[in-house]
């Protein structure tokens, strides 16, 4: 109770803003007790609980401003601080880069490294390693190939189909690429989206799916619905 009551009695602290991304505020304060649980708010509303003294707000908007604060059980913690994300960039073709998902803040990422064909895309936390960075080869009309850093192959839906689902996989870079192996970037309201060039289907776009490889979630074709976990940031 004494403890709660010497939060309650004193003025709110800073909230400090320590980095921003066009989609992530990462923000810290100082500790009010061991223990003490606090509520993150985001423009009024809470986004999520912790005891730790700092946290990463994910998912929002590229070039926003934002109002944040922390509070307690006991009432308002810190001072309303202000951050605005940054203005969403699209890749330039031809240099390395990391794919950070919108949603998660995590990378794009060939699992394991692995040199072998047909190894898997999936999602996971940003190391600034090889086998995260990628770039833009330009292949015809506006499109490109998209190649790892890591084996210098390129990334076409499992099996060359580009279907609904179909997994992301590496594969040597096609010389005279089949429908779906080439890729075309477009704005959306959270980074860019990568589409498959040709889909037979209808568009198709790279998104995150429910199921995993190696404990991690899959990258795989979904039809486009322009939601964050189908945005991508260029980190």
């Amino acid at each position: 109770m004494a403890s709660e009551m010497g939060i309650r009695d004193r003025p709110p602290g800073p909230l400090r803003i320590v980095a921003t991304s066009s989609t992530t505020v990462r923000l810290t304060w100082p500790q009010a007790g061991l223990g003490t649980e606090y509520g993150v708010l985001v423009d009024g509303t809470l986004v999520g609980r912790t005891t730790a003294t700092a946290a990463r707000v994910i998912g929002l908007r590229p070039g926003t401003a934002y109002r944040l604060q922390v509070v307690t059980a006991a009432g308002p913690y810190t001072e309303v601080a202000t951050a605005r994300t940054r203005d969403a960039q699209l890749p330039s073709p031809g240099t390395w880069f990391t794919l950070g998902n919108a949603l998660t803040g995590q990378a794009a990422t060939l699992y394991a490294a692995r040199a072998g064909a047909g190894a898997p895309l999936v999602l996971q936390p940003g190391t600034g390693a090889a086998n995260q960075d990628w770039q833009l080869q330009p292949a015809d009309d506006g499109s490109y190939l998209l190649q790892s850093r890591a084996t210098g192959k390129c990334v076409v839906p499992r099996g060359g189909r580009a279907v609904p689902g179909a997994p992301l996989v590496q594969q040597p870079c096609p010389s005279l690429p089949a429908a779906g192996q080439c890729w075309r970037v477009g704005r959306t309201a959270y980074g860019f989206s990568l589409a498959a060039v040709d889909a037979p289907g209808g568009p198709l776009v790279v998104g995150v799916g429910v199921s995993r490889f190696g404990g991690y979630p899959l990258l795989v074709l979904q039809r486009p619905a322009q939601v964050r976990h189908q945005s991508w940031t260029v980190r």
